[in-house]
């Protein structure tokens, strides 16, 4: 019998599909890397979320939602 854990992982995936599932992945992927970079957490060089890279990652985001709307 499989863990838990792994049973409700496929559980997610069957509710909200796996395609979304990968885009929430890669948004917060998006959102957790610039957070690092503006508090320079986990040893990382400072770099302040200037307005250009704010629109970056909205542009991104938009992207990733995009590519996953239906047709």
């Amino acid at each position: 019998m499989p863990p838990r854990a792994y049973n409700d992982h496929r559980r997610i995936f069957v509710c909200i599909g796996l395609g979304n599932a990968i885009f929430f992945v890669l948004l917060g992927q998006i959102v957790a890397a610039a957070i690092i970079d503006h508090f320079g957490l986990l040893g990382a060089i400072q770099s302040a979320i200037t307005p250009k890279r704010a629109l970056g990652l909205v542009v991104m985001a938009v992207g990733l939602y995009l590519a996953r709307k239906p047709v």
